[in-house]
């Protein structure tokens, strides 16, 4: 079962869809049944052969890291790209998700990152080597992350450590989404602390015209109290000077 699918528009451009397990090769019962080519390979080529905007839906718990990488590649070499997550962007879907210009994630939808995972036998050497290459693909999917969050590698490695699920909410404040699908974010602005300001200001001059500046004049001349008072007096009178 294919886990894409294109749909072009007339304008050059072309939605699309990616849904359910991201892999690398075609499915034996497609190859058998002389089914089209539809899996990671072949969605390259899709790509390529867009030449106006790409609008890329995904609602997938993820699969092959390798895949995911090519698709990321690919989307990012093609540029003018818009991801929109309307149910779930996990695991190598997510990183797919990073390729976007624009990232828009449904206020149901769920986004989740973790370290990536693989299966190995054989003896200490060819464990070590499976642990090599999961470090290093790490590395790789920190640095898709790093570029669209702006968050540290620290920071997003110890997410993947401890399998981090967001809500579309959070995936915005972390700055793995730009922001919610159905959302107007063009808001009224507040001029509430504006028209406050306005007021106090206007009290201000409203007291100052009322005034009595000759009586103050008069208070300001008389004979200071105390010391204090007459020091001042002295430095207003050289300054006038």
């Amino acid at each position: 079962m294919s886990f894409w699918s294109v749909n072009k528009n007339g304008d050059g451009g072309a939605e699309l869809r990616i849904e359910g397990k991201i892999t690398s090769e075609q499915g034996l019962l497609e190859w058998m049944l002389g089914l089209p080519d539809k899996s990671a390979p072949a969605i390259i080529q899709e790509i390529r052969s867009v030449e106006g905007p790409l609008t890329v839906w995904i609602n997938s718990p993820g699969g092959s890291v390798f895949a995911a990488s090519a698709i990321y590649t690919a989307l990012r070499d093609h540029g003018n790209v818009t991801v929109k997550i309307d149910s779930e962007a996990c695991s190598a879907a997510s990183v797919i998700a990073m390729a976007g210009d624009t990232v828009l994630i449904s206020p149901t939808a769920m986004m989740m990152i973790h370290n990536p995972l693989t299966s190995a036998e054989g003896d200490i050497h060819d464990m070590q080597r499976a642990m090599q290459m999961l470090r290093e693909s790490k590395d790789g999917i920190v640095a898709a992350y790093m570029r669209k969050t702006g968050l540290s590698a620290e920071e997003i490695g110890r997410m993947m450590d401890e399998t981090t699920f967001m809500s579309a909410s959070t995936a915005i404040r972390l700055g793995f989404a730009d922001g919610e699908l159905f959302s107007d974010n063009a808001q009224p602005p507040d001029v509430s602390n504006l028209m406050r300001s306005a007021y106090r200001v206007s009290e201000v001059v409203d007291c100052v015209s009322k005034l009595d500046t000759t009586a103050l004049r008069n208070a300001l001349q008389e004979k200071p109290k105390t010391d204090a008072m007459r020091a001042a007096q002295l430095r207003l009178a050289r300054a006038r000077r």
